[in-house]
């Protein structure tokens, strides 16, 4: 009974978002009140720039794209991923994916341990480190090890560059929407049209002139 419980599809999703969420506000009070870090000067909402954002977006799914394709040739063990099967499982794929893990993973990750690790050790060296242990702790094989730390290297130098944490927020996000409406509908076949259109789209991001959308809450 305690294993059926366990191995529940939505248990184990809301087990994660609990989990994630007590750790991820956990973070944020250490680098408060030991670092004097507050993490809403890393959290610019209302001035992104939407032509850097792509830019980023385009660059991290090229290297996505390319590392799945390596793997393949490579046939290194596939990594054994639960699938949703009903309306509420998606439901709760897509909040525990979209939501919780691009928000709170990257505050525990991409901000916490990056800050206190960058206290002793140099800022490649940390970006590195803290993307080994992001891609480590999701428990995938090597396959998914190789893919994670590619992207995560990609969105770690997003923040690294603009010192805005929105931009690997928004990243994981759209990775993670990729990765849960592949697990249903399965892009496998059309790779290379995402990687044409990748392509396509950093090449006229970096030769475009960057313009700021400014976001605005009444």
């Amino acid at each position: 009974m305690l294993d059926q419980i366990i191995n529940n599809f939505i248990f184990s999703r809301l087990l994660y978002i609990v989990i994630v969420t007590l750790i991820g506000f956990a973070v944020i009070s250490d680098l408060k009140k030991k670092d004097k870090i507050e993490i809403k000067e890393y959290l610019n909402v209302k001035k992104i720039n939407i032509t850097l954002l792509f830019k980023y977006l385009f660059l991290s799914f090229i290297v996505r794209i390319l590392l799945e394709q390596l793997v393949i040739f490579l046939n290194t063990p596939a990594t054994d991923i639960q699938v949703p099967v009903n309306i509420l499982e998606i439901i709760a794929e897509f909040i525990m994916s979209c939501i919780f893990a691009p928000i709170f993973e990257e505050i525990i990750f991409r901000f916490g341990l990056y800050k206190k690790l960058n206290k002793k050790l140099n800022v490649f060296i940390s970006i590195l480190v803290t993307s080994i242990v992001f891609a480590l702790i999701h428990f995938y094989n090597i396959d998914g090890f190789i893919i994670l730390l590619g992207i995560s290297l990609i969105w770690h130098y997003s923040f690294y560059k603009t010192n805005n944490l929105i931009y690997p927020i928004l990243l994981h996000f759209f990775h993670n929407l990729y990765a849960v409406s592949d697990n249903l509908l399965d892009y496998s076949n059309y790779w290379y049209i995402l990687l044409g259109v990748s392509i396509i789209g950093y090449i006229i991001t970096i030769t475009k002139k960057q313009k700021n959308w400014n976001f605005c809450f009444s």
